[in-house]
């Protein structure tokens, strides 16, 4: 299996070579992941120009996917309910080997609520898929305003994407700026996972290993693209951590 990150580099040539020719030649969906589908849904469906053949080949791909449960896919918009109740009566066939309900539900609330609070989205959507293993993928993609933006700092974008890992919030209040650091801990550190953040020009990278933090050589990125990737049967006990 491929790393998020590069599968995050197919995507960029994939959509690299679409704004330089027009065109997406997929010549194999069976193995593409959501790291680099969904920002390719995100940039390009919203395209009206778009290939109509491709766009007609990733719809029925996700339709395939979702009918036979290896894919979740939904467009996620401002009256978006992801209170833990909904979610599991939404996904429990998705998640069924998870072995802590309640920790994945965390991360759906923690994203969710940052594109619904922060990123004066106009298109969002969420992407998950199982891999072999029990291994999932989860991504979140928004054409919003950007993690740079939003926190306004005075330095180069994947300085401040950094910082937003650490804890830095665009909010003041007490408290605030926790979820996105403690997902990173979960993912990376705790279960050994991995998560890659990209947004505007610059991409962060995490792994129990590695941790890459970098610029962009040109904004591939509309809005903000959150992906991780995990064992469900290692989920730790949310309420132990925070």
């Amino acid at each position: 299996m491929t790393s998020l990150l590069t599968d995050f580099n197919i995507y960029q040539n994939l959509y690299q070579t679409y704004k330089q020719t027009g065109c997406i030649d997929f010549k194999d969906f069976s193995n593409i992941n959501p790291t680099t589908l969904l920002p390719l849904i995100l940039n390009c469906f919203s395209d009206s120009n778009f290939d109509s053949n491709v766009k007609k080949d990733i719809k029925q791909y996700i339709k395939n996917q979702s009918l036979e449960e290896k894919i979740l896919f939904e467009k996620i918009d401002s009256s978006y309910d992801f209170r833990h109740a909904t979610l599991e009566h939404k996904y429990s066939n998705f998640i069924e080997n998870i072995n802590d309900k309640n920790t994945f539900y965390y991360f759906f609330a923690e994203m969710l609520s940052n594109i619904k609070d922060h990123s004066k989205f106009n298109n969002a959507y969420l992407l998950a898929k199982k891999q072999e293993d029990n291994i999932i993928d989860l991504s979140f993609s928004d054409d919003g305003i950007t993690l740079p933006f939003t926190l306004q700092q005075h330095k180069e974008d994947n300085l401040t994407i950094y910082d937003a890992t650490k804890g830095l919030s665009s909010k003041k209040e007490e408290g605030r700026g926790f979820g996105l650091p403690s997902t990173i801990k979960i993912i990376s550190s705790m279960i050994q996972g991995e998560l890659i953040i990209a947004s505007r020009n610059a991409i962060y990278y995490k792994t129990y290993q590695n941790e890459l933090s970098d610029n962009l050589n040109s904004s591939l990125v509309n809005g903000t693209l959150v992906s991780m990737r995990f064992d469900c049967t290692k989920l730790p006990n949310i309420y132990s951590i925070i």
